[in-house]
Protein backbone atom coordinates (compact mmCIF):
# COMPACT_ATOMS: atom_id res chain seq x y z
CA UNK A 1 0.00 0.00 0.00
CA UNK A 2 1.43 3.42 -0.95
CA UNK A 3 2.22 5.81 1.78
CA UNK A 4 0.45 8.62 2.32
CA UNK A 5 1.31 11.74 0.10
CA UNK A 6 2.65 13.98 3.36
CA UNK A 7 4.71 10.94 4.48
CA UNK A 8 6.38 9.78 1.03
CA UNK A 9 10.23 11.27 0.33
CA UNK A 10 10.55 14.40 -2.24
CA UNK A 11 11.19 12.32 -5.27
CA UNK A 12 8.02 10.32 -4.82
CA UNK A 13 5.40 12.82 -5.04
CA UNK A 14 3.92 13.57 -8.18
CA UNK A 15 4.75 17.33 -10.12
CA UNK A 16 1.95 19.55 -10.62
CA UNK A 17 3.01 20.55 -14.47
CA UNK A 18 5.48 19.60 -16.74
CA UNK A 19 7.27 22.86 -16.13
CA UNK A 20 8.01 21.43 -12.35
CA UNK A 21 8.52 18.05 -13.47
CA UNK A 22 11.78 19.63 -15.64
CA UNK A 23 12.78 21.43 -13.14
CA UNK A 24 12.49 18.62 -10.30
CA UNK A 25 14.43 15.83 -12.79
CA UNK A 26 16.95 18.66 -13.49
CA UNK A 27 17.68 19.12 -9.77
CA UNK A 28 18.29 15.41 -8.91
CA UNK A 29 20.10 14.79 -12.59
CA UNK A 30 22.76 17.56 -12.84
CA UNK A 31 24.92 16.20 -9.63
CA UNK A 32 24.69 12.76 -11.10
CA UNK A 33 25.57 13.46 -14.56
CA UNK A 34 28.40 15.94 -12.83
CA UNK A 35 29.36 13.02 -10.91
CA UNK A 36 29.54 10.49 -14.22
CA UNK A 37 31.30 13.19 -16.10
CA UNK A 38 33.69 13.33 -13.45
CA UNK A 39 33.72 9.43 -13.04
CA UNK A 40 34.79 9.49 -16.89
CA UNK A 41 37.58 11.97 -16.96
CA UNK A 42 39.43 9.78 -14.87
CA UNK A 43 40.17 7.46 -17.93
CA UNK A 44 39.79 10.55 -20.08
CA UNK A 45 42.93 11.72 -18.44
CA UNK A 46 44.30 8.52 -18.49
CA UNK A 47 44.29 8.29 -22.11
CA UNK A 48 44.95 11.61 -22.86
CA UNK A 49 48.31 11.04 -20.72
CA UNK A 50 49.10 7.74 -22.29
CA UNK A 51 48.14 9.86 -25.87
CA UNK A 52 51.57 11.69 -25.30
CA UNK A 53 54.05 8.47 -25.03
CA UNK A 54 53.30 6.47 -28.48
CA UNK A 55 50.52 5.13 -30.72
CA UNK A 56 51.80 1.31 -29.19
CA UNK A 57 50.98 2.15 -25.75
CA UNK A 58 47.81 4.13 -26.50
CA UNK A 59 46.87 1.29 -28.77
CA UNK A 60 48.01 -1.00 -25.84
CA UNK A 61 45.94 0.58 -23.35
CA UNK A 62 42.55 0.89 -25.67
CA UNK A 63 42.64 -3.12 -26.57
CA UNK A 64 43.36 -3.73 -22.55
CA UNK A 65 40.74 -1.71 -21.40
CA UNK A 66 38.36 -3.12 -23.83
CA UNK A 67 38.67 -6.50 -22.47
CA UNK A 68 38.68 -5.14 -19.23
CA UNK A 69 35.35 -3.33 -19.66
CA UNK A 70 33.68 -6.42 -21.33
CA UNK A 71 34.16 -8.19 -18.35
CA UNK A 72 33.64 -5.57 -15.74
CA UNK A 73 30.99 -3.65 -16.94
CA UNK A 74 28.52 -6.56 -17.23
CA UNK A 75 29.17 -7.98 -14.27
CA UNK A 76 28.78 -4.30 -12.67
CA UNK A 77 25.22 -4.71 -14.57
CA UNK A 78 23.78 -7.50 -12.19
CA UNK A 79 24.26 -4.45 -9.16
CA UNK A 80 22.36 -1.98 -11.56
CA UNK A 81 19.07 -4.18 -9.88
CA UNK A 82 19.91 -1.70 -6.78
CA UNK A 83 17.76 1.34 -8.85
CA UNK A 84 14.12 0.07 -8.95
CA UNK A 85 14.85 -2.66 -5.36
CA UNK A 86 16.02 0.60 -3.56
CA UNK A 87 14.01 3.00 -5.11
CA UNK A 88 10.89 1.14 -4.89
CA UNK A 89 10.99 0.39 -1.70
CA UNK A 90 12.04 3.82 -0.15
CA UNK A 91 8.74 5.23 -2.10
CA UNK A 92 6.89 2.55 -0.11
CA UNK A 93 8.15 3.51 2.99
CA UNK A 94 10.07 0.27 3.30
CA UNK A 95 13.42 1.37 4.91
CA UNK A 96 14.34 -2.18 5.92
CA UNK A 97 13.85 -3.34 2.58
CA UNK A 98 16.34 -0.79 1.02
CA UNK A 99 18.97 -1.96 3.56
CA UNK A 100 18.58 -5.68 2.82
CA UNK A 101 19.10 -4.53 -0.95
CA UNK A 102 22.75 -3.44 -0.46
CA UNK A 103 23.45 -6.28 1.71
CA UNK A 104 22.69 -8.94 -1.05
CA UNK A 105 24.60 -6.39 -3.05
CA UNK A 106 27.61 -6.67 -1.05
CA UNK A 107 27.89 -10.48 -0.90
CA UNK A 108 27.05 -10.45 -4.80
CA UNK A 109 29.55 -8.14 -5.26
CA UNK A 110 32.53 -9.32 -3.90
CA UNK A 111 31.72 -12.58 -5.95
CA UNK A 112 31.59 -10.48 -9.27
CA UNK A 113 34.76 -8.95 -8.19
CA UNK A 114 36.67 -12.17 -7.72
CA UNK A 115 34.87 -13.01 -11.41
CA UNK A 116 36.69 -9.85 -13.09
CA UNK A 117 39.87 -10.42 -11.42
CA UNK A 118 40.10 -13.98 -12.90
CA UNK A 119 39.34 -13.09 -16.14
CA UNK A 120 42.00 -10.60 -16.59
CA UNK A 121 44.80 -13.45 -16.46
CA UNK A 122 43.62 -14.90 -20.07
CA UNK A 123 44.34 -10.58 -21.04
CA UNK A 124 47.23 -12.18 -23.60
CA UNK A 125 46.08 -15.16 -24.68
CA UNK A 126 42.36 -13.70 -25.53
CA UNK A 127 43.72 -10.67 -27.78
CA UNK A 128 45.57 -12.89 -29.21
CA UNK A 129 43.04 -15.07 -30.40
CA UNK A 130 41.18 -11.64 -31.13
CA UNK A 131 43.83 -10.66 -33.84
CA UNK A 132 45.46 -7.55 -32.41
CA UNK A 133 48.92 -5.88 -33.06
CA UNK A 134 51.58 -7.80 -31.80
CA UNK A 135 53.20 -5.26 -30.27
CA UNK A 136 49.97 -4.16 -28.08
CA UNK A 137 49.65 -7.13 -26.35
CA UNK A 138 52.28 -6.68 -23.93
CA UNK A 139 51.43 -3.11 -22.95
CA UNK A 140 47.14 -4.53 -22.54
CA UNK A 141 48.75 -7.62 -20.00
CA UNK A 142 50.87 -5.08 -17.46
CA UNK A 143 47.85 -2.43 -17.68
CA UNK A 144 44.55 -4.97 -17.11
CA UNK A 145 47.54 -6.64 -14.28
CA UNK A 146 47.84 -3.50 -12.96
CA UNK A 147 44.35 -2.92 -12.66
CA UNK A 148 43.42 -6.54 -10.65
CA UNK A 149 44.25 -4.93 -7.02
CA UNK A 150 41.75 -1.96 -7.31
CA UNK A 151 38.55 -4.32 -8.80
CA UNK A 152 37.26 -4.73 -5.24
CA UNK A 153 37.39 -0.78 -4.95
CA UNK A 154 35.56 0.00 -8.10
CA UNK A 155 32.76 -2.71 -7.43
CA UNK A 156 32.37 -1.55 -3.11
CA UNK A 157 32.09 2.09 -4.63
CA UNK A 158 29.79 1.50 -7.57
CA UNK A 159 27.60 -0.37 -5.46
CA UNK A 160 27.80 2.06 -2.93
CA UNK A 161 26.97 5.16 -4.95
CA UNK A 162 24.09 2.84 -7.02
CA UNK A 163 22.53 2.43 -3.38
CA UNK A 164 22.65 5.74 -2.38
CA UNK A 165 21.27 7.57 -5.47
CA UNK A 166 18.85 5.29 -5.61
CA UNK A 167 17.09 6.79 -2.02
CA UNK A 168 18.12 10.11 -3.93
CA UNK A 169 22.17 10.97 -1.96
CA UNK A 170 23.61 12.39 -4.64
CA UNK A 171 26.61 14.36 -2.77
CA UNK A 172 28.39 11.61 -1.01
CA UNK A 173 29.40 10.00 -4.43
CA UNK A 174 30.18 12.98 -6.12
CA UNK A 175 32.68 14.72 -3.35
CA UNK A 176 34.43 10.86 -3.83
CA UNK A 177 34.74 10.87 -7.29
CA UNK A 178 35.79 14.52 -7.58
CA UNK A 179 38.70 14.24 -4.63
CA UNK A 180 39.93 11.01 -6.64
CA UNK A 181 40.25 13.01 -10.15
CA UNK A 182 42.73 14.48 -8.56
CA UNK A 183 44.57 11.84 -6.83
CA UNK A 184 44.29 9.99 -10.42
CA UNK A 185 45.75 12.63 -12.12
CA UNK A 186 48.65 12.86 -9.65
CA UNK A 187 49.62 9.12 -10.03
CA UNK A 188 49.56 9.35 -13.37
CA UNK A 189 51.87 11.71 -13.91
CA UNK A 190 54.30 10.07 -11.71
CA UNK A 191 53.73 6.65 -12.46
CA UNK A 192 52.88 7.12 -16.73
CA UNK A 193 56.00 10.11 -17.16
CA UNK A 194 58.19 8.80 -14.36
CA UNK A 195 58.47 11.53 -11.57
CA UNK A 196 59.55 11.54 -7.98
CA UNK A 197 62.26 8.74 -8.38
CA UNK A 198 59.60 6.48 -10.30
CA UNK A 199 60.21 4.78 -13.48
CA UNK A 200 58.16 6.16 -16.73
CA UNK A 201 55.76 3.03 -17.16
CA UNK A 202 54.10 4.15 -19.66
CA UNK A 203 50.64 3.11 -20.64
CA UNK A 204 50.53 -0.02 -17.97
CA UNK A 205 51.44 3.38 -14.94
CA UNK A 206 47.75 4.28 -15.61
CA UNK A 207 46.36 1.56 -14.14
CA UNK A 208 48.64 1.94 -10.81
CA UNK A 209 46.63 5.35 -10.47
CA UNK A 210 42.76 4.19 -11.23
CA UNK A 211 43.57 0.92 -9.10
CA UNK A 212 44.72 3.63 -6.26
CA UNK A 213 41.77 6.09 -7.29
CA UNK A 214 39.12 3.22 -7.21
CA UNK A 215 39.95 2.67 -3.28
CA UNK A 216 40.17 6.05 -2.16
CA UNK A 217 37.23 6.89 -3.90
CA UNK A 218 35.89 4.03 -1.71
CA UNK A 219 36.87 5.41 1.12
CA UNK A 220 35.83 8.61 0.73
CA UNK A 221 31.93 7.51 0.00
CA UNK A 222 32.07 5.35 2.86
CA UNK A 223 33.19 8.30 5.39
CA UNK A 224 30.56 10.57 4.16
CA UNK A 225 27.47 8.08 4.10
CA UNK A 226 28.25 5.90 6.62
CA UNK A 227 24.99 6.56 8.55
CA UNK A 228 23.26 5.85 6.01
CA UNK A 229 24.70 2.57 4.92
CA UNK A 230 26.12 1.47 8.55
CA UNK A 231 22.29 -0.33 9.18
CA UNK A 232 22.23 -2.91 6.38
CA UNK A 233 25.14 -4.46 7.85
CA UNK A 234 22.56 -6.53 10.21
CA UNK A 235 21.65 -8.20 6.98
CA UNK A 236 24.89 -9.39 5.59
CA UNK A 237 24.26 -12.98 7.31
CA UNK A 238 20.74 -13.34 5.66
CA UNK A 239 22.12 -12.01 2.68
CA UNK A 240 25.17 -14.39 2.71
CA UNK A 241 22.64 -16.77 2.04
CA UNK A 242 22.06 -18.38 -1.33
CA UNK A 243 18.41 -18.18 -1.11
CA UNK A 244 18.00 -14.43 -0.67
CA UNK A 245 19.93 -14.16 -3.81
CA UNK A 246 16.91 -15.71 -5.38
CA UNK A 247 15.58 -12.32 -5.31
CA UNK A 248 18.56 -10.39 -7.03
CA UNK A 249 19.29 -12.26 -9.84
CA UNK A 250 16.15 -12.27 -11.69
CA UNK A 251 16.72 -9.09 -12.69
CA UNK A 252 20.02 -8.46 -12.03
CA UNK A 253 21.21 -11.06 -14.91
CA UNK A 254 18.88 -9.02 -17.52
CA UNK A 255 20.80 -5.76 -16.02
CA UNK A 256 24.16 -7.17 -16.91
CA UNK A 257 23.44 -8.92 -20.31
CA UNK A 258 21.59 -5.83 -21.57
CA UNK A 259 25.06 -3.68 -20.46
CA UNK A 260 26.97 -6.83 -21.96
CA UNK A 261 25.59 -6.74 -25.13
CA UNK A 262 26.65 -2.90 -25.87
CA UNK A 263 30.14 -2.87 -24.28
CA UNK A 264 31.01 -6.31 -26.47
CA UNK A 265 29.37 -4.89 -29.10
CA UNK A 266 31.67 -1.68 -28.96
CA UNK A 267 34.89 -3.56 -27.62
CA UNK A 268 34.30 -5.97 -30.78
CA UNK A 269 34.38 -2.88 -33.08
CA UNK A 270 37.21 -1.83 -31.52
CA UNK A 271 39.17 -5.07 -31.83
CA UNK A 272 38.06 -4.78 -35.64
CA UNK A 273 40.06 -1.70 -35.51
CA UNK A 274 42.95 -3.51 -34.46
CA UNK A 275 42.76 -5.88 -37.44
CA UNK A 276 43.61 -2.55 -39.68
CA UNK A 277 46.78 -0.63 -37.26
CA UNK A 278 47.60 0.34 -34.56
CA UNK A 279 46.94 3.72 -35.44
CA UNK A 280 43.08 2.67 -36.57
CA UNK A 281 42.62 1.34 -32.70
CA UNK A 282 43.79 4.41 -31.14
CA UNK A 283 41.78 6.46 -33.23
CA UNK A 284 38.90 4.33 -32.26
CA UNK A 285 39.76 4.99 -28.46
CA UNK A 286 39.57 8.97 -28.80
CA UNK A 287 36.35 8.56 -30.20
CA UNK A 288 34.82 6.47 -27.78
CA UNK A 289 36.36 8.55 -25.17
CA UNK A 290 34.75 11.68 -26.36
CA UNK A 291 31.41 10.16 -27.32
CA UNK A 292 31.69 8.92 -23.42
CA UNK A 293 31.40 12.04 -22.04
CA UNK A 294 28.14 13.08 -23.87
CA UNK A 295 26.50 9.24 -23.20
CA UNK A 296 28.01 9.57 -19.29
CA UNK A 297 26.08 12.83 -19.03
CA UNK A 298 22.91 11.20 -20.86
CA UNK A 299 23.97 8.19 -17.71
CA UNK A 300 23.18 10.69 -15.29
CA UNK A 301 19.58 11.96 -16.38
CA UNK A 302 19.08 8.18 -17.00
CA UNK A 303 20.42 7.48 -13.80
CA UNK A 304 18.00 9.90 -12.19
CA UNK A 305 15.03 9.18 -14.33
CA UNK A 306 15.68 5.63 -12.49
CA UNK A 307 15.57 6.93 -9.19
CA UNK A 308 12.46 9.24 -9.66
CA UNK A 309 10.22 6.23 -11.92
CA UNK A 310 10.82 3.92 -9.01
CA UNK A 311 10.15 5.84 -6.10
CA UNK A 312 7.12 7.41 -8.23
CA UNK A 313 6.12 3.42 -8.56
CA UNK A 314 6.57 2.23 -5.28
CA UNK A 315 4.52 5.49 -4.11
CA UNK A 316 1.78 4.11 -6.85
CA UNK A 317 1.89 7.27 -8.72
CA UNK A 318 1.80 7.65 -12.47
CA UNK A 319 5.41 8.16 -14.31
CA UNK A 320 4.43 9.14 -17.89
CA UNK A 321 5.80 13.49 -17.64
CA UNK A 322 8.72 12.08 -15.97
CA UNK A 323 9.49 9.79 -18.69
CA UNK A 324 8.83 12.86 -20.78
CA UNK A 325 10.80 15.73 -18.79
CA UNK A 326 14.00 13.46 -19.26
CA UNK A 327 13.25 12.75 -22.71
CA UNK A 328 13.47 16.61 -23.34
CA UNK A 329 16.77 17.10 -21.49
CA UNK A 330 18.96 14.47 -22.95
CA UNK A 331 17.76 15.44 -26.41
CA UNK A 332 18.55 18.96 -25.49
CA UNK A 333 22.17 17.94 -24.10
CA UNK A 334 22.39 15.51 -27.18
CA UNK A 335 22.03 18.41 -30.10
CA UNK A 336 25.16 20.41 -28.26
CA UNK A 337 27.76 17.95 -28.17
CA UNK A 338 26.24 16.96 -31.64
CA UNK A 339 27.34 20.16 -32.68
CA UNK A 340 30.82 20.23 -30.94
CA UNK A 341 31.96 16.58 -32.07
CA UNK A 342 30.87 17.64 -36.08
CA UNK A 343 32.04 21.31 -35.98
CA UNK A 344 35.44 20.39 -33.63
CA UNK A 345 36.87 17.03 -35.12
CA UNK A 346 40.49 18.07 -35.86
CA UNK A 347 40.76 20.46 -32.73
CA UNK A 348 39.51 17.53 -30.08
CA UNK A 349 41.38 14.91 -31.65
CA UNK A 350 44.91 16.53 -31.31
CA UNK A 351 44.39 16.95 -27.71
CA UNK A 352 44.45 12.94 -27.79
CA UNK A 353 47.36 12.56 -29.68
CA UNK A 354 50.28 14.18 -31.82
CA UNK A 355 50.41 11.32 -34.43
CA UNK A 356 49.27 12.64 -38.13
CA UNK A 357 47.70 8.96 -38.81
CA UNK A 358 45.57 8.51 -35.45
CA UNK A 359 44.80 12.02 -35.98
CA UNK A 360 43.53 11.52 -39.48
CA UNK A 361 41.08 8.60 -38.43
CA UNK A 362 39.88 9.96 -35.67
CA UNK A 363 38.44 12.83 -37.86
CA UNK A 364 36.55 10.99 -39.79
CA UNK A 365 34.77 8.81 -37.03
CA UNK A 366 33.67 12.26 -35.03
CA UNK A 367 30.99 13.05 -37.38
CA UNK A 368 29.57 9.66 -37.35
CA UNK A 369 29.59 10.05 -33.82
CA UNK A 370 27.96 13.37 -33.92
CA UNK A 371 25.68 11.94 -35.85
CA UNK A 372 24.20 9.16 -33.49
CA UNK A 373 24.53 11.04 -30.22
CA UNK A 374 20.33 12.01 -30.04
CA UNK A 375 20.42 7.82 -30.37
CA UNK A 376 22.75 7.10 -28.08
CA UNK A 377 20.92 9.41 -25.50
CA UNK A 378 17.47 8.33 -26.00
CA UNK A 379 18.89 4.78 -25.42
CA UNK A 380 20.31 5.96 -21.98
CA UNK A 381 17.33 7.83 -20.94
CA UNK A 382 15.17 4.81 -21.74
CA UNK A 383 17.01 2.19 -20.07
CA UNK A 384 16.66 4.34 -17.21
CA UNK A 385 13.14 4.94 -17.14
CA UNK A 386 12.64 1.11 -17.81
CA UNK A 387 15.03 0.35 -15.28
CA UNK A 388 13.23 2.08 -12.14
CA UNK A 389 9.63 1.44 -13.69
CA UNK A 390 11.01 -2.23 -13.21
CA UNK A 391 11.09 -3.48 -16.77
CA UNK A 392 14.21 -5.18 -17.75
CA UNK A 393 14.44 -7.92 -19.78
CA UNK A 394 12.54 -6.64 -22.73
CA UNK A 395 14.83 -4.12 -23.12
CA UNK A 396 17.47 -6.75 -23.16
CA UNK A 397 16.57 -8.59 -25.98
CA UNK A 398 16.22 -4.81 -27.83
CA UNK A 399 19.92 -4.43 -27.34
CA UNK A 400 20.85 -8.45 -28.98
CA UNK A 401 18.83 -7.53 -32.14
CA UNK A 402 19.88 -4.30 -32.75
CA UNK A 403 24.20 -4.81 -32.01
CA UNK A 404 24.30 -8.34 -32.39
CA UNK A 405 21.54 -9.45 -35.54
CA UNK A 406 21.81 -5.72 -37.34
CA UNK A 407 24.40 -3.69 -36.53
CA UNK A 408 27.82 -5.35 -35.96
CA UNK A 409 26.79 -7.39 -38.75
CA UNK A 410 26.71 -4.43 -41.17
CA UNK A 411 29.97 -2.95 -39.20
CA UNK A 412 32.01 -6.28 -40.23
CA UNK A 413 30.10 -5.99 -44.10
CA UNK A 414 31.61 -2.59 -44.48
CA UNK A 415 34.69 -3.81 -43.22
CA UNK A 416 35.14 -6.02 -46.08
CA UNK A 417 34.03 -3.85 -48.51
CA UNK A 418 37.00 -1.52 -47.49
CA UNK A 419 35.20 1.17 -45.61
CA UNK A 420 37.91 0.85 -42.56
CA UNK A 421 37.42 2.24 -39.28
CA UNK A 422 34.27 4.43 -40.55
CA UNK A 423 32.49 1.34 -41.70
CA UNK A 424 32.99 -0.22 -38.49
CA UNK A 425 30.88 3.31 -37.05
CA UNK A 426 28.57 3.64 -39.26
CA UNK A 427 27.25 -0.14 -37.78
CA UNK A 428 27.17 0.91 -34.07
CA UNK A 429 25.32 3.95 -35.67
CA UNK A 430 22.39 2.31 -37.57
CA UNK A 431 22.56 -0.25 -34.15
CA UNK A 432 22.16 2.55 -31.87
CA UNK A 433 19.28 4.14 -34.14
CA UNK A 434 17.18 0.77 -34.02
CA UNK A 435 18.03 0.02 -30.49
CA UNK A 436 16.50 3.64 -29.37
CA UNK A 437 13.32 3.61 -31.56
CA UNK A 438 12.75 0.18 -29.87
CA UNK A 439 13.08 1.57 -26.74
CA UNK A 440 10.95 4.28 -26.76
CA UNK A 441 8.22 2.10 -27.78
CA UNK A 442 8.91 0.12 -24.92
CA UNK A 443 8.46 3.59 -22.89
CA UNK A 444 5.38 4.22 -24.00
CA UNK A 445 3.88 0.66 -23.04
CA UNK A 446 5.50 0.57 -19.47
CA UNK A 447 4.21 3.98 -18.72
CA UNK A 448 0.76 3.39 -19.92
CA UNK A 449 0.98 0.36 -17.56
CA UNK A 450 2.10 1.96 -14.72
CA UNK A 451 5.42 0.47 -14.25
CA UNK A 452 6.14 -3.12 -12.62
CA UNK A 453 6.98 -3.67 -8.86
CA UNK A 454 10.29 -5.55 -7.96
Amino acid sequence: MAQPLSATPVLARPSASLTAELRLLFSVAWPVAAGQLAGVSMYLTDNIMVGHTTKVQMAGVATGAWWFFSVYIPLLGVLRVLDPMVAQAVGAGDEAGASRALARGVVVGAVLALLTAGFMAFTGPALALLGQPAETIPVAVAFTRNLVPGIPGAFGFALLRTWLQARGEMRPGNVAIVLANGVNLLLDWVFVYGHLGMPALGGPGSAIATSVGNWFQLAVIAGFSWRSWWPALSHLREASAVSSWSRLLPLGLPLAVQTGTEIWAFSLAGWMAGWLSAAGLAAHLIAINLSSISFNLAIGFGTAAATRVGQLVGAGHAIRRTAIAALLWVWGVMVVFAFIFARFSASLASVYSNDAEVIGIAVQLLPIAAAFQLFDGTQAVTFGILRGAGDVRVPTLFNLLGFWVIGLPLSYALFLEGWGVPGIWVGLAVALGLVSAMLLLRVRSTVAHGGFRV
